[in-house]
């Protein structure tokens, strides 16, 4: 599979060390689209509910805006009592990447104070903060990154989530099935993840595709409202291709000039949305970083604008 179920044990064995009035070691996991980070903090959440020694705060930054160290403040204290606070937060780099030095050193002094709560973030990226040695949080959080998955696993991984779900196993004979699943979309967990629901594989490969992307419609919708108009454009005619993007085809095909395109784009490449791949000394590629959204897309809306 990958290295994700080590990242978990690390990470809880070092919470349940925590005392109640110790400074608390914070924790950032980093890792591609698709890899497991959202399904990794719900299983932190499982774990730690075990010893009834926490109170857990979890929330997707993408869907909740925090602006201000105030804010974040009354929001992971906002449970009081003598259990300690577990803030677990996916997709911490869309935070960061929208806080002032300021604000962010005065994240870390409310982290660094006794019962302050323990944070374990998620993000596409590394964040400057946690690497560049003058940068607010460096060397500050336990740095973690989750591997890529291994292939040969897949039905392994499929079944085990489907036992949970009580759905009947699937067998061997529908494995190449499985592989143009995953092939057409990522070899990701969560793909796994979403594979592992479909109740019955005795349809045809986009059906079955359909089915599993359905659920991530809100989601991904949601995320798409949150963008400009502008980048809103840019993110639909780089969905609608579905495959890697000159910067000359992109501009023609918004109608956006250079300058209005360039900012865009080097926005989500900051921020993990998209991948860039310079193929000579002047063309680059652009393309979405997460291929489940790019196969959303294809096999469950063709009109979103």
């Amino acid at each position: 599979m990958n290295n994700q179920q080590t990242i978990i044990e690390n990470i809880v064995k070092g919470i349940r060390k925590e005392r109640n009035d110790s400074i608390p070691q914070c924790c950032y996991v980093v890792g591609r689209s698709g890899y497991g980070k959202s399904y990794l903090l719900n299983q932190l959440s499982d774990r730690l509910k075990e010893c009834d020694a926490f109170n857990i705060i979890h929330t997707d930054c993408l869907l909740m805006p925090i602006f201000d160290t105030e804010t974040f403040r009354q929001y992971i204290n906002e449970r009081t009592g003598e259990k300690r606070n577990v803030v677990l937060l996916d997709n911490l780099d869309d935070w960061l990447g929208k806080w002032t030095r300021t604000e962010l050193f005065r994240l870390r002094s409310l982290l660094y104070e006794p019962h302050a709560p323990i944070v374990v973030g998620t993000g596409r990226t590394l964040p400057t903060q946690f690497s560049k040695y003058d940068e607010p949080f460096y060397d500050a959080f336990s740095l973690y990154t989750i591997g890529e998955m291994d292939k040969d696993c897949v039905m392994k991984l499929i079944n085990g989530m489907r036992e949970q779900q009580a759905l009947p196993q699937l067998g061997n004979e529908i494995l190449s099935k499985v592989h143009a699943l995953l092939s057409a979309t990522s070899y990701t967990p969560s793909m796994c993840r979403l594979l592992s629901a479909v109740p019955s594989y005795e349809r045809s490969v986009n059906d079955i595709l359909r089915t599993a992307l359905m659920p991530l419609t809100a989601y991904y919708r949601a995320m798409i409202e949150r963008m400009t108009p502008t980048q809103r454009v840019t993110w639909i005619a780089l969905l609608s291709k579905g495959s890697p993007m000159l910067f000359s085809d992109l501009r023609e095909m918004t109608r956006q000039s250079g300058g209005e395109l360039s900012p865009q784009l080097l926005m989500f490449v900051k921020n993990g949305l998209l991948v860039s791949d310079k193929v000579s000394p002047k063309k680059t590629l652009y393309s979405i970083a997460d291929p489940i959204m790019t196969a959303w897309y294809k096999y469950c809306t063709n009109d979103f604008a």
